[in-house]
């Protein structure tokens, strides 16, 4: 038996916990008031003795051996002591049967038979049902299963003559060095535990057998301040030796609610030295009394009133390893696999060109009936490696797994794992995705965490028998389900609670990562960062997704629309590009109208706009404008020139709010928030003055963009140095529209967008959807004092009527991938071409020598990594755009990759800054280049 320290059983669990009070009937306890039951419990203790009260409260722990010597201690403490109860170790049904009939024979007060089965019989007897350790059981998702393992284990406890299991232990599971807990806890969440002790309790209590269990962290509070505990406390008392320890075991193991102590060895010392304790007053009489009388109580309640029927003891095994007793630990031990992980979808697993390995590392052919299982799915090549084998043995098998296009490994054995162990699986660097399949308990999966964190899937079954050993290769193929969930945390790898469902005839991932020489794992990490995106309020939604070699290797939205709108992000979804646009749209235009010769790069921009040639720009130049190195200023408001400045109170914004200044723009901005437009500029209606839709009910005289334009020509000029600048790309519109004679948005679409296959990619989008199909942007716009969707945001671009050279765009980030791969396919797609090579190579590699800038892309700052917009891995290759709404669209050649995000972090509040703050768009790149196999 092992050794417990004052670990105290109560049964009567459920009155002692009330989160479960709804959950289950109070079982039948005995009482005081029931006439029959105190009768009977009078007629007993008025023939008992002192030293036979004593022995009421004595559980003698006697292996179940059937010796001389056992037979007659056992006649011994039955006649004599008057023990009340016995707990049987090790031995066989047969045998235990052997003594019971033995004890109860010579008891005038029957026996009350205890086991400290934690799983079943098969713990402390030979040649009884093997069934799942507590660790596994708590994996189990169906708590219902756990019930029906209750009542089968009562009844084998009935069959053996069995009164009360000192089962199920509900210890959370706290310390990760605890060799025992992780067997036999059923988890670490309290309220889990909780609930599948109380049903495997209910399933033995209603099947006739008392479940008396409880965590030892939860008694004494519960025993004094729960009201109407009635429950009978065990404890297991330390071996006595003579009567120094006398005072120990009645100071310390019956007082304080305890009612019965659990001897292991010398049973009859116990009661002699008791006894004397209470003639010498340490426990008094009343006490003894008290405690004798409810044991009685409980005696009745279990039926122990009378002789007990003798024990058939011939055929027990075989009455107990019954059909339906083995079909139930079969189906208990499937129902606690658990897939910890299934990154993109390996599983389940898949014929692949190139093939399937199986590495089998532990004893040699211990996972045999998994091989063969495997085997019968798919064409597979095994390979074999012992723990700890020799360095030779380590690199043939890293040299033969590399050819393949997929590799198990799996895990059976002992618990330990060498350091050397550790290593070779953490550095199997090999490019097919990694699944592990674990025939052992939780504590093989600790040491090697460094190695799983590399893994695509991991399953886990906690033991090896064969018929599971079938079911976790049918899980693997998806002929077999399995939907456990861990009942306590791997390091920090895998929280409690984590599990993936894998159900029958379940298709595998479209598109796995290591088929594209990416890292499956690696990739993984993104949903961690975008999730706390969503947790943090860096963005109520976000859409993330990556090409490679043309190829989606990810594409996953996070998140919901807003915070008041919980509809999932949808891969259909549209957002605002905000200066996104540049490149994907704008840019576009100008490369197309270069590639056809109707402008050059050198040209200058008062050649195609005449109300630039009389100014200081007169001879600002396309590549200029390209660059921002045109002098211009970064932005101007023109929506100042909107508002009637005799209705504004005070300064437009100001640093505090007020009565005037209501409407917050940043941290520590307000504006003015019941100013008037100018007369005749703002219309509640559209007309033919008033065609600008700028917001729901408000259109803006189609004069305003002449105002706009006329600004920018008059607009002071800074040196030719680098400036970011939307003035620019405002001009870079009106050069297109003015070349092509069409809106740039009609031209674009027309050009790239439509022969592209683009649906969702266009300005102005609630002319063709809904708001319910576009994230919405931002909340009480400062300036049309309206929650923004499908309007764009940009103040500048809403004044243009939405469709501008710096902002406007709307699109999905399917549709954004898809025009920058064409880019990095230099001008093809689908075998249609709509740039020139020379003209892709041009625009995404020229550099200004002044500056990171490239023609109207931006590019990585390789000599100031803080001021990059890329990831620090980011190659000087690289192109591509971030916009103000919370979007990037970045373009590696040399790996082949496309990365696009884009989220609405302006919703609600436009001052959040968290995104930046957190790196998020650069760390997710930084993912991207970190998962990528070297060649």
């Amino acid at each position: 038996m092992k050794k417990y320290t004052f670990l105290l059983w109560i049964a009567g669990l459920f009155l002692l916990i009330p989160l479960l009070h709804a959950q289950h009937k109070t079982p039948f306890l005995p009482s005081a008031s029931d006439d029959r039951c105190r009768q009977w419990v009078d007629s007993v203790m008025t023939r008992l003795s002192l030293q036979e009260k004593v022995g009421q409260l004595i559980v003698a722990t006697i292996p179940a051996k059937a010796t001389k010597e056992n037979k007659k201690q056992i006649r011994e403490l039955a006649k004599k002591y008057k023990v009340g109860g016995l707990l049987f170790a090790e031995g066989t049904p047969e045998e235990q049967a052997i003594l019971t009939n033995l004890a109860q024979k010579n008891a005038s007060v029957p026996v009350m038979v205890a086991s400290d089965g934690e799983w079943g019989l098969s713990m402390r007897l030979k040649g009884t049902p093997d069934y799942p350790r507590n660790a596994a059981l708590g994996c189990i998702k169906d708590n219902s299963l756990l019930e029906e393992y209750g009542r089968e284990v009562a009844r084998q406890f009935r069959t053996l003559g069995v009164h009360i299991n000192f089962a199920p232990d509900a210890d959370a599971y706290t310390n990760p060095l605890n060799p025992v807990i992780p067997v036999s806890s059923l988890g670490e969440d309290p309220k889990r535990v909780a609930e599948k002790a109380v049903a495997y309790a209910r399933g033995l209590e209603n099947s006739g057998v008392t479940a008396s269990s409880l965590s030892k962290n939860r008694v004494t509070g519960l025993l004094k301040d729960e009201p109407g505990a009635k429950g009978l406390a065990f404890t297991d008392a330390p071996d006595m030796k003579g009567g120094s320890q006398v005072a120990q075991v009645t100071d310390k193991a019956l007082p304080a609610g305890n009612d019965m102590v659990l001897v292991q060895f010398h049973a009859k010392n116990a009661v002699t030295e008791l006894t004397e304790a209470v003639r010498s007053g340490i426990l008094s009489k009343e006490e003894l009394d008290a405690k004798c009388r409810k044991v009685l109580m409980y005696k009745y309640m279990m039926g122990l009133r009378s002789a007990q029927p003798k024990l058939q003891v011939s055929g027990m095994s075989y009455r107990i390893n019954t059909e339906e007793a083995q079909a139930l630990a079969a189906k208990l031990r499937c129902s606690a696999v658990t897939v910890l992980n299934n990154y993109f979808g390996i599983l389940p697993l898949a014929p692949a060109e190139g093939g399937i390995a199986l590495l089998s590392i532990g004893e040699k052919d211990t996972d045999a009936p998994f091989v063969e299982a495997m085997k019968k799915q798919a064409d597979i090549s095994c390979f074999y490696l012992p723990w700890n084998a020799d360095d030779a043995l380590q690199e043939e098998i890293k040299r033969k797994l590399a050819t393949y296009r997929r590799v198990v490994v799996s895990i059976t054995g002992s618990a330990y794992v060498s350091d050397k162990d550790v290593e070779f699986l953490s550095e199997l660097d090999i490019q097919a995705p990694l699944v592990y399949a674990f025939f052992t308990s939780y504590r093989t999966l600790l040491p090697l965490t460094p190695a799983l964190a590399q893994s695509s899937a991991v399953v886990l079954a906690h033991s090896d028998q064969a018929d599971l050993q079938q079911h976790v290769a049918d899980v693997l193929f998806a002929k077999a389900p399995a939907d456990g969930k861990t009942s306590m945390s791997i390091g920090q790898l895998f929280p409690a609670g984590t599990g993936c469902v894998i159900e029958p005839g379940m298709k595998p991932g479209t598109v796995i990562p290591e088929d594209y020489g990416m890292k499956s794992y690696v990739l993984h990490g993104i949903d961690g960062i975008a999730q706390k995106g969503v947790s943090e309020g860096a963005y109520p939604g976000c859409r993330i997704l990556i090409l490679k070699d043309g190829h989606t290797v990810y594409d996953r939205g996070f998140g919901s629309h807003s915070d008041k709108d919980t509809t999932s992000v949808r891969p259909t979804d549209l957002f605002d590009l905000a200066s996104l646009t540049k490149t994907t749209a704008t840019l576009l235009a100008v490369m197309k109208l270069y590639d056809e010769g109707k402008l050059k790069l050198d040209d200058k921009a008062s050649k195609y706009l005449p109300f630039l040639r009389s100014g200081n720009k007169k001879n600002m130049t396309i590549r200029e404008l390209l660059f921002h190195e045109s002098g211009l200023p970064p932005y101007i408001r023109f929506y100042v020139d909107a508002i009637d400045p005799n209705s504004v109170h005070g300064p437009y914004s100001q640093s505090w709010i007020d009565k005037w200044h209501r409407t917050q723009v940043s941290e520590h901005s307000y504006y003015c928030s019941d100013f008037k437009f100018k007369k005749g500029l703002v219309s509640d209606r559209p007309s033919a003055v008033y065609s600008l839709h700028v917001a729901d009910g408000m259109w803006l005289n189609k004069d305003f963009k002449h105002t706009i334009l006329q600004k920018i020509a008059k607009c002071d000029l800074d040196s030719k140095r680098y400036v970011y600048s939307d003035l620019g790309f405002i001009l870079l519109q009106q050069i297109v529209e003015t070349i092509t004679q069409l809106p740039m948005d009609l031209y674009v679409a027309k050009e790239f967008y439509a022969p592209l296959g683009l649906q969702r990619t266009l300005f102005l989008p609630l002319n063709k959807f809904t708001k319910a199909e576009i994230m919405p942007t931002a909340s009480n716009d400062f300036l049309r004092r309206q929650d923004l969707c499908g309007y764009v945001h940009d103040e500048t671009a809403a004044c243009m009527g939405g469709i501008s050279g710096n902002a406007g765009l709307f699109s999905t980030a399917a549709e954004v991938a898809k025009i920058y791969q064409m880019l990095l396919n230099g001008g093809e797609l689908n075998g249609k071409r709509y740039l020139s090579e020379a003209t892709c190579r041009l625009f995404t590699t020229e550099k200004s020598v002044i500056s990171r800038r490239g023609l109207g892309f931006d590019r990585p700052d390789v000599s100031i990594v803080k001021r990059s917009p890329c990831a620090v891995s980011a190659p000087e290759g690289v192109y591509g755009h971030t916009g103000f709404t919370g979007t990037c669209a970045w373009v590696d050649p040399k790996s082949q990759t496309v990365y696009v995000f884009l989220s609405n972090r302006l919703c609600p509040n436009v001052w959040n800054t968290k995104l930046g703050d957190m790196n998020i768009r650069t760390d997710i790149q930084e993912l991207i280049f970190k998962s990528l196999v070297e060649k």
